[in-house]
C-alpha cells in the first residue's frame, strides 16, 4: 500500500495543479460598474448613469441584459433600485430621497446569483467643485468700439450644430442704449438663411433664423438707423458633429447629424442631475438619426446635455439650455459632462489578481504537503521493511526464544500518524480549491 502511495503521489500532485492553475486560478472576464452623476451635496435625487464593462485580456466589451441592483444609503434613509441593461451596457437609475441629502452618500452596485459587487464605495461631490468642472459657451459678440451705433450678436443657446437651423441674436445700441427700428441686413458664407429679418423691436434686439451647412460659418450683420450704420462680421461658433437637442413642451426631439443607434442624455439643473435617459434614434430623410424623450417635471434654468458616448466624452458632446434667457442676458451653454463617480474596474482587477494567487498558493502548499507525506511515508515504509526484517532474524535464529518469535507487529507509531495527518491536509487544500471554484 505504501508503495503505491508513493507511485501515485506525484501523478495526484500534478493533476492538482492542473486543476489550480487551468481551472480554478484560470484567466477570466473580469466585470465591473462605472457610475457617473453629477453632486452629492443636498440633492433631493440622485440620476445615475450606469456602465457594465466586461474586461479580458485587456479587452473591453460592454454587458449587455445584465440584472443589476443599486443601493444608495444616506444617514438617514437606505433605498434600492434594480433594472436590466440595454443592448449597450448602459442603465439609468433614479433615487427620490425623503430629505436632502448632506454631502455624501454609499452606494453599491451588484450583480449575479449570488450577488457580487460591481462598484461600491462613497460618493463626494460638491456642487462647487461638480459646477466648476463645467465651462460656459456663448456670449455677445462684437467688433469692439467702434464709431455709428454698435452690433453685437449671441447664438440663442450658445453654438450651433450643422445643419440644424438655430437663432442669432442681433442687438443694435447706440452709446449703451437700445436702438429700436433699425433695419437689419444679414449676409453668411458656410450658413443658409431661412427667414427674412425684421428690424429691432423697442429692446434693440432682431434675430435671423440660419442653418449651417458647413463647419466654418461667418456672419456679416449691417444696420442702419436714420442714416447711421454700423457692422459686424467674425465667425460664428459651430460645434462639430454636435447632437441637436429640440425642446416643444415637456418634450424633448434628439436630432443627429449621422446615422447612430442611440443618444445619451443627462438633464441638469444648476442644483443636481435631475433626470438621464438613452434615447433610441432611427433614421430619419436628412441622413440623419432622430429619437425623442418626455421631460420630467422640473421647474428652473435647464440643460440638456447630450452626447453619442455613455461617459459623454465625445467630441460633438454639447449641454443644451431649454429655457429662455432674458432679452439682454449673454445666452450660453454649458459643457458640463457627467462625473465618473465609481469606479469598480480597478477593484475587479485587482480581486482577479488576488484569485489567482490564491489558487497558486493552494496549489503550492498541496505541493509541499505532498512532498512531505512522500518523504514521510517513505520513512515510514523503511522503518517497517527494518522491523519486518529484524523479526524474519530473530525467527530464523537458533538463539531466539518463543517469546521472541510471537512479537506482536509494530503499530503505526509517530512516523504512521504523521502519515495520517499530512493525508488530511492534502485533503484540506484539495476541498478549498474546490470551493474556490464553486464561488466563481
Amino acid at each position: 500500500m505504501i508503495r503505491t502511495a508513493l507511485l501515485s503521489l506525484p501523478a495526484l500532485t500534478m493533476a492538482v495543479i492542473a486543476f489550480a492553475l487551468f481551472v480554478v486560478g484560470k484567466s477570466v472576464p473580469v466585470q465591473s460598474a462605472r457610475v457617473y452623476g453629477g453632486t452629492s451635496e443636498a440633492v433631493d435625487r440622485v440620476a445615475l448613469r450606469l456602465l457594465l464593462n466586461e474586461e479580458y485580456q485587456g479587452v473591453v466589451a460592454r454587458l449587455p441584459g445584465k440584472a443589476v441592483r443599486v443601493q444608495l444609503k444616506t444617514p438617514t434613509e437606505s433605498l434600492d433600485w434594480s433594472g436590466v441593461s440595454d443592448d449597450s451596457g448602459t442603465l439609468e437609475a433614479l433615487f427620490v430621497l425623503k430629505s436632502p441629502s448632506s454631502q455624501s452618500y454609499e452606494l453599491e452596485v451588484s450583480a449575479g446569483q449570488p450577488l457580487r459587487a460591481l462598484a461600491r464605495g462613497r460618493v463626494t461631490l460638491s456642487r462647487k467643485h461638480w459646477v466648476g468642472e463645467g465651462q460656459a459657451h456663448g456670449s455677445w459678440a462684437s467688433n469692439g468700439p467702434t464709431p455709428g451705433l454698435q452690433v453685437r450678436v449671441a447664438p440663442e443657446r450658445g453654438t450651433f450644430a450643422a445643419p440644424f437651423p438655430d437663432e442669432l441674436r442681433i442687438l443694435v445700441q447706440r452709446d449703451g442704449k437700445p436702438v429700436p427700428g433699425a433695419s437689419v441686413s444679414v449676409q453668411l458664407d458656410g450658413a443658409k438663411l431661412l427667414a427674412p429679418v425684421s428690424a429691432t423691436d423697442a429692446r434693440g434686439r432682431s434675430s435671423a433664423h440660419i442653418a449651417p451647412f458647413e463647419h466654418v460659418v461667418s456672419a456679416t450683420v449691417e444696420v442702419n438707423a436714420d442714416g447711421e450704420t454700423g457692422r459686424f462680421h467674425r465667425r460664428l461658433a459651430i460645434r462639430v458633429g454636435a447632437i441637436h437637442v429640440e425642446r416643444t413642451g415637456n418634450k424633448l426631439t434628439i436630432r443627429s447629424p449621422v446615422p447612430r443607434e442611440r443618444a445619451f442624455l443627462s438633464l441638469l439643473s444648476l442644483q443636481q442631475r435631475e433626470f438621464g435617459a438613452v434615447v433610441r434614434l432611427r433614421a430619419d430623410d436628412a441622413g440623419g438619426a432622430v429619437g425623442s424623450v418626455s421631460l420630467p417635471s422640473v421647474s428652473g434654468p435647464l440643460w440638456a446635455a447630450v452626447s453619442s458616448e455613455a461617459d459623454s466624452q465625445s467630441m460633438g458632446f454639447v449641454a443644451w439650455p431649454l429655457h429662455s434667457s432674458e432679452p439682454l442676458e449673454a445666452p450660453f451653454n454649458w459643457d458640463l459632462r457627467d462625473h465618473l463617480l465609481l469606479n469598480g474596474a480597478s477593484a475587479a482587477r485587482d480581486e482577479s489578481v488576488r484569485r489567482r494567487f490564491r489558487a497558486k498558493a493552494l496549489a503550492g502548499g498541496f505541493s509541499l504537503v505532498a512532498g512531505l507525506l512522500g518523504w514521510v511515508l517513505f520513512l515510514f515504509g523503511a522503518k517497517r521493511a527494518e522491523s519486518r526484517l529484524r523479526e524474519h532474524m530473530e525467527r530464523s535464529s537458533l538463539e531466539s526464544d518463543s517469546a521472541t518469535r510471537t512479537a506482536p507487529v509494530q503499530s503505526l507509531g509517530f512516523w504512521g500518524w504523521l502519515a495520517m495527518f499530512l493525508c488530511f491536509g492534502l485533503g484540506f487544500f484539495l476541498f478549498a480549491l474546490i470551493g474556490m471554484m464553486n464561488m466563481g
